[in-house]
């Protein structure tokens, strides 16, 4: 599987905001400066974010944007959803509505299966199980 460049760098940037301490307002130039991500780009990415129910934004004198829960309550399936859509393996693998083999074929269940084993990964992984292992920026 391969993440767009956008969901990578979503998901480092509520990464980076859910090490921050608890409350923080954190600017989105902050996020940008110190992950290397274009600030426009990024702004788009938050913006999904905050639609998804990920993060919220504030404007005004605390503006900025913060988790709209605590890390261990936001999955990485979520982060990687919000921004690619759902993850499926649906029919026949190579597109053919006519294939005579689509309820029995191996490729298909071969790859359901991996979808399934990757979900559960995805699902049972959370923002703070990535803090755990990813160094202080």
């Amino acid at each position: 599987m391969r993440l767009k460049r956008g969901s990578e760098y979503g998901i480092h940037g509520v990464l980076y905001l859910a090490m921050q301490p608890k409350d923080k307002t954190t600017l989105l130039n902050e996020v940008a400066e110190v992950l290397k991500i274009p600030k426009s780009y990024l702004s788009k990415i938050f913006q999904t974010y905050t639609k998804a129910g990920i993060l919220k934004s504030f404007r005004g004198a605390k503006r900025g944007f913060a988790l709209t829960r605590p890390p261990e309550k936001i999955t990485l399936k979520e982060l990687v959803e919000s921004f690619e859509g759902k993850l499926l393996v649906e029919g026949c693998s190579l597109g053919r509505d006519d294939c005579p083999q689509n309820k029995h074929c191996s490729i298909s269940k071969r790859l359901r299966k991996a979808q399934s084993a990757m979900d559960e990964v995805l699902e049972k992984t959370s923002l703070k199980d990535l803090m755990m292992n990813f160094k202080k920026i």
